[in-house]
């Protein structure tokens, strides 16, 4: 969803989200790595909350 949202400049959320939160606080690749690691807790966060409801998503 973040990559579907246009923020400006041409740059959609996740991008806005890295350039300003994560690359201002840790420069490089450490910022992106960062990005990438809590990016992936989120979608397993919304995962883990999902099973324990009891609800599956079939593809």
């Amino acid at each position: 969803m973040l990559f579907t949202i246009p923020v400006g400049n041409g740059e959609n959320s996740a991008e806005w989200i890295n350039r300003t939160i994560f690359q201002a606080v840790f420069p490089g690749p450490f910022g992106s790595l960062l990005f990438a690691l809590i990016y992936m807790m989120v979608c397993w966060t919304v995962g883990k909350i999902l099973d324990m409801k009891k609800i599956y998503i079939r593809v």
